[in-house]
């Protein structure tokens, strides 16, 4: 993992991370005193994938997630592949067409392209 790479936060997008099985995660904090069937659904599929699970406090969580918004959940995961690719726009008010570069996808701009198919 870069270490420029963000946290995944909230229960349902570290959920998705891994029952996609896209990406390797290196860890799943959780809070100590979480319950109910989404967390005991994500113990399960991380444990199922070798993923390092620890428990911490809610401040803990809130420090490595940079926000207190994280719903107990808090994921450290490889970023997206690097992959390059270009997309002809073309522009009515210029002769030329424009090409868009993608060098490397991060979890904002990911999160938009990570179902788009790469040829």
């Amino acid at each position: 993992m870069r270490e420029a790479d963000p946290p995944l936060i909230g229960r349902h997008p570290v959920l998705e991370l891994l029952r996609a099985d896209s990406r390797r995660v290196e860890e799943i904090a959780i809070i100590a005193e979480g319950r109910g069937p989404a967390l005991q659904e994500l113990l399960t599929l991380a444990k199922s994938r070798g993923v390092k699970i620890s428990f911490r406090t809610r401040e803990q969580l809130t420090s490595m997630a940079g926000t207190p918004h994280h719903q107990g959940v808090v994921a450290r995961a490889a970023g997206l592949p690097v992959a390059f690719s270009t997309l002809p726009i073309r522009s009515r008010t210029a002769s030329l067409p424009w090409m868009l570069g993608l060098s490397s996808l991060t979890r904002s701009s990911g999160d938009i392209f990570s179902r788009a198919p790469i040829a």
